[in-house]
């Protein structure tokens, strides 16, 4: 196997953030199914058999409302680490937000029967119980990921702060790092050195029992080094690069002009059947879905505008897409008529004065946002991916940073992983800090990615967080 070969298998992703955590989707499930079994035992009690037959469907409605709450509430993770008491609180958020919702359907679409208040709170308790013991038992079954980072040069240690300052504490951790170079020292890092390391590393990483081996720096890697990280590989040790070991404590790409020694430079989007044929129709059938549930908000959103707000109601901005085409994005209008006319193009700002109050509710519901589904089914943009930036900052974003061209390697999206994971851009570090985000997702994309994407922005929309 070819040196290049080796590590590109090994760039690809262990697990995807957010579903990785498979393990506590499954503990819930089984959490949910006790508790509405438990409740229907609490109620045979003063029941009679009809009775209790009848309350079976609004039982199992009850019990999908949970677990779709908790998913939707960010409960189903592991990341980032949690007290026993946060995690309690999340357990009781999202069992109270399923309880409500399991009202609001039985209140539109009545069941043959449903549970009294006095049932209600009693499974609703139960529910929170059972699920915050099967969050603990999930928790502590997860491994954690321990790295032998094989350096010769100071690499390692940018890796190092990763894992100090990375989320959740304690969850990685490197447990050694193998050099040649006897002056790469640090005190609160394991340091080995071996004037051949390339022999040593299959016995040191079962020694220190690290479940990932990278390799830093961009040094070619010998027949010696492949044959002993084959080695490493066939003991089911997976090989990864530096900076594939960096997305997978940040989940994010770190970028070759502030980080040379961790970067390769490249941020290919993957030729998966996902990626290149089943994005754009997945993305157009969920937008016909969304269309009648979002068409009458717009309906009603557009008329207190056109009351309240002289002026038109949507804003078209010239925006760069795929590729760098240029096409214009319509939004429900938020700010008062010509607001850049005295300034020119600037970035919205915390309690900005262009924004009206009506505006500042539909920003903070991201109502504003959904007339850009037409520009998804028009193949302008995608339900996820970077989003679309004015040409002006995006001239003078990319002559100071060259790797931001990369984000016009895939359709720009409503929402994206950057969005969902840090707050609204206000100055050129925001700008630096999203655009690892986009990276990374450029080089991760898949369903997998999209769906735990979509997830999170309704928590945003939920929460009302990074609004301007």
């Amino acid at each position: 196997m070819a040196a290049d070969n080796l590590l590109t298998h090994g760039l690809r992703p262990l697990r995807v953030a957010g579903l990785g955590h498979w393990r506590v989707l499954v503990a819930y499930v089984f959490a949910v199914l006790l508790a509405v079994m438990a409740t229907l035992l609490v109620v045979s009690g003063t029941a009679s058999g009809t009775a209790l037959a009848g309350l079976r469907p609004a039982a199992v409605l009850l019990g999908l409302c949970w677990l779709a709450a908790l998913v939707l509430c960010g409960e189903a993770r592991l990341r980032p680490a949690r007290t026993k008491l946060q995690q309690l609180i999340g357990a009781g958020k999202g069992i109270a937000v399923g309880t409500a919702a399991a009202l609001l359907i039985e209140a539109a679409l009545p069941p043959p029967a449903a549970f009294t208040p006095v049932q209600y709170g009693i499974a609703a308790l139960l529910a929170v119980g059972l699920a915050w013991a099967a969050y603990r038992i999930a928790a502590a079954g997860t491994p954690k990921r321990c790295y032998l980072v094989i350096s010769g040069d100071g690499i390692a240690y940018p890796l190092a702060e990763c894992v100090q300052n990375g989320e959740p504490a304690g969850y990685h951790e490197i447990v050694g790092i193998l050099t040649d170079d006897n002056d790469l020292r640090r005190q609160d890092l394991p340091v080995f050195h071996s004037g051949s390391q390339w022999e040593v590393v299959a016995p040191l990483a079962q020694t220190l029992r690290a479940n990932r081996v990278v390799v830093a720096g961009n040094h070619r890697l010998s027949d010696e080094a492949v044959s002993s990280l084959r080695q490493c590989r066939e003991q089911g040790i997976p090989v990864l690069s530096a900076v594939s070991a960096y997305e997978e404590i940040t989940s994010k790409t770190p970028l070759p002009e502030l980080e040379e020694a961790l970067a390769d430079g490249e941020c290919r989007p993957p030729r998966t059947i996902y990626a290149r044929y089943l994005k754009r129709p997945a993305d157009v059938m969920l937008t016909l879905l969304l269309l009648p549930l979002a068409l009458p908000i717009i309906g009603v959103c557009a008329i207190f505008i056109k009351i309240l707000m002289p002026g038109p109601v949507f804003y078209r901005q010239e925006r760069v897409g795929y590729r760098g085409k240029r096409f214009y994005l319509t939004k429900l209008r938020t700010m008062v008529l010509d607001a850049e006319k005295e300034t020119g193009p600037i970035w919205a700002r915390e309690d900005d004065s262009r924004v009206t109050t009506l505006g500042r509710l539909l920003r903070r519901a991201r109502i504003d946002e959904l007339p850009q589904l037409f520009h998804v089914l028009t193949g302008d943009m995608g339900l996820v991916g970077p989003r679309p930036e004015r040409p002006h900052f995006v001239a003078e974003w990319a002559q100071r940073l060259p790797s931001y061209h990369e984000r016009s390697r895939v359709l720009p999206g409503i929402t994206g992983w950057a969005q969902v994971n840090h707050h609204y851009g206000g100055c050129f570090e925001d700008v630096c800090e999203k655009l690892r985000y986009d990276l990374y997702y450029i080089r991760r994309r898949s369903w997998a990615l999209d769906l735990d994407t979509l997830r999170r922005t309704v928590g945003v929309i939920i929460h009302g967080r990074g609004a301007r």
